[in-house]
């Protein structure tokens, strides 16, 4: 069967077969890019070739497809993944939430409910299960270096619990709380930050690690659906949710807040090929100058600016790379993108935990 395709291949005149590949390689260009194929590719390819019925029309729209591309290679940044190790929970185990805590990769399980503590350096090797069974519905989980300890949000019981490094011993830190959802921590990692969805309008609440509140931040009427924040160096927020444009309207997008609540940035793009959905992690690299965005509803890695939160490219997606319903954390002092999988293997359909090296020139 394939001798005969290479046959028919070799049988077709030369510009017909550049053609063929060239279509295979825009369309792959586009998609690492996240940019339209022009839509003269997708032309049946036996007229392609035909000069004839090669319009001006033609030529404009592949003239402004280049431009776009050019534009964005000259943006693209060098940026180098080495696939360090993958670790694997048990086969049953069902993955939830991954964080960092000191020298250990966190692994948040809800079935069973446990977390497994990797060394954060090879062999990786798993060194404690945590059980957390007093935590009735764990969601997600988020690490702090000032406290050493492990928080995790409880929807049953809607509540955060604090896991320190000292005992292990889940304790109840906040309870009270309606919908508690995703966790993170404020740039000098001294509040945590907690988004609410309300009835009426979204808030952001910042509280003290003594569990007290400290600010609660009223987010714009557009926002909805709010689903992570993390802090930038100058104070301003970023948060991933809901845009909603009209009654029945709206779109997943990238906002950034400042100290006061104002809109500073959005993205929010028309393109598909760089359309979010369900965008649920946030992470930001070292210097705080990447941001690197789990699209998650899409099976992708992708990398914006921090600062402008400008598209930059697709980093991982499931048909290069594996990845399923990714979950992000990482690793400032070594440079690790832990990403967590769901599904991603028939022989572990709880989930595989990826973990890479990741430099961003």
């Amino acid at each position: 069967m394939n001798d005969r395709r290479s046959t028919q291949l070799q049988d077709l005149p030369r510009e017909m077969l550049d053609m063929v590949l060239m279509k295979t390689a825009l369309i792959k260009l586009s998609e690492w890019l996240a940019v339209e194929p022009p839509s003269n590719v997708f032309m049946p390819l036996i007229i392609i070739p035909l000069r004839s019925v090669w319009s001006e029309w033609n030529y404009r729209l592949t003239a402004r497809w280049f431009r776009i591309v050019f534009k964005r290679l000259l943006k693209k940044r060098a940026v180098s993944f080495h696939l360090l190790e993958k670790l694997f929970p048990s086969p049953n185990y069902l993955t939830y939430g991954v964080a960092m805590l000191e020298n250990s990769i966190c692994i948040l399980c809800c079935q069973p409910k446990i977390v497994c503590i990797y060394d954060n350096s090879a062999p990786f090797a798993l060194s404690k299960e945590i059980p957390i069974d007093d935590i009735e519905s764990p969601h997600s989980m988020a690490s702090c270096r000032q406290s050493g300890s492990l928080y995790i949000t409880d929807s049953g019981t809607k509540c955060i619990w604090k896991v320190s490094r000292n005992n292990f011993q889940p304790t109840l830190w906040l309870n009270g709380i309606s919908k508690p959802f995703t966790l993170s921590f404020s740039a000098d990692e001294n509040h945590l930050l907690l988004l609410r969805d309300g009835k009426d309008s979204s808030v952001l609440e910042i509280y003290g690690l003594d569990a007290v509140l400290v600010r609660s931040l009223s987010l714009p009427g557009s926002f909805h659906f709010p689903l992570h924040a993390v802090q930038l160096s100058n104070g301003n927020f970023v948060i991933s949710h809901w845009k909603s444009e009209a009654d029945t309207v709206g779109k997943w997008v990238i906002s950034q807040l400042n100290s006061n609540g104002h809109l500073i940035s959005q993205f929010s793009s028309s393109e598909k090929l760089q359309a979010l959905q369900y965008p649920r992690h946030l992470v930001l690299d070292r210097n705080r100058q990447w941001l690197i965005v789990s699209d998650y509803g899409n099976n992708r890695v992708v990398l914006f600016s921090s600062k402008s939160l400008a598209w930059k490219q697709i980093l991982l997606t499931r048909e290069d790379d594996r990845i399923r319903l990714p979950r992000l954390c990482y690793d400032e002092a070594k440079e690790m993108l832990i990403v967590g999988n769901f599904g991603a293997d028939m022989n572990f359909p709880g989930g595989i935990i990826y973990v890479y090296r990741l430099t961003i020139d």
